[in-house]
């Protein structure tokens, strides 16, 4: 689980990009509910394009400066009908790819939120039935443009070597258990598909197996 001081780390990261790309938006306020499930769609598929883990829209920077401005938006509040937002938007994404709402505290004065998004993974995330995509700065349905279709269906189907059935299914974690434990980090089995652990049929991949207790090879592990 992010510190609020990694999350403020993270968010300084993601301003340095140039522009925004296919797979971040800045936003300084509230945006419509339907337009924030439309980003989710948009930059999961959008990170899968370009090969990126995670899709990320943060509240709270302005999109030509990147200058960190602070939000008034408070996602908690926010409701759809008799909903609750966040409830709402995770009943409508398809797959369900397990996003995450953080709420950073940048400075005294200076509040943000953010979405982590994980990178569509088999399938193109769709909200409401639908899917999205970013073409320059704009949001826009996936089937207008069969060219970046075909690219991303592509990119979806490459498999690589952690994302392949492991030959070994009887894993057990207890290492990393309580590695994760004593950095108060939630490791359970509810994660193993959020983590992308499993694979289309929910056996354990080859990435299950590199951070299982049977691993048989010596792993390096970066912490940014």
């Amino acid at each position: 689980m992010y510190s609020n001081q990694d999350l403020i780390e993270l968010v300084d990261i993601l301003r340095t990009e140039e522009t925004e790309t296919e797979w971040l938006e800045f936003k300084l306020n509230y945006v419509s509910n339907q337009d924030i499930g439309e980003y989710i769609s948009a930059l999961s598929n959008g990170a899968a394009l370009k090969g990126r883990p995670f899709g990320y829209l943060i509240f709270g920077v302005d999109d030509k400066t990147h200058e960190v401005t602070g939000t008034t938006f408070d996602y908690r509040k926010q409701k759809q009908g008799n909903e609750d937002l966040e409830n709402w938007l995770k009943r409508l994404t398809d797959p369900k790819i397990g996003f995450m709402i953080y709420e950073i505290q940048y400075s005294a004065l200076k509040r943000l939120v953010m979405f982590e998004i994980p990178a569509a993974f088999n399938q193109p995330t769709r909200f409401a039935r639908r899917e999205y995509v970013r073409i320059g700065s704009y949001r826009q349905d996936l089937i207008k443009h069969p060219d970046t279709e075909k690219q991303l269906w592509y990119a979806l189907n490459r498999v690589s070597y952690e994302q392949s059935t492991s030959s070994l299914q009887n894993l057990h974690f207890k290492a990393l258990t309580l590695i994760a434990g004593s950095r108060g980090i939630d490791f359970s089995e509810e994660k193993f598909a959020t983590l992308r652990m499993l694979d289309t049929n929910g056996k354990f991949n080859n990435l299950a197996l590199l951070l299982s207790d049977k691993n048989p090879l010596i792993v390096k592990f970066a912490v940014y």
